[in-house]
């Protein structure tokens, strides 16, 4: 997939058109990941009950919430 990419600052004209001040580009989403590895599993496995608690408390104020109303 490729996306294009602007040099100088997107802006919008007066009818709501979108353009660029500066020199479009055409960037491979290869090359914007090439330096940004994805999370590991190791990382995954670290955060994963983080993300439950957080889910779960959540969870736990909504129903709280709930029952004192």
């Amino acid at each position: 997939m490729n996306l294009i990419a602007c040099d100088g600052q997107w802006t919008t004209d007066s009818s709501g058109a979108v353009r660029c001040t500066g020199t479009l580009q055409v960037v491979a989403s290869d090359q914007i990941n090439a330096g940004h590895p994805g999370i590991t599993s190791a990382e995954i496995n670290e955060l994963m009950p983080y993300v439950v608690l957080l889910f779960a408390t959540v969870f736990v104020i909504r129903v709280a919430g709930k029952a004192i109303k």
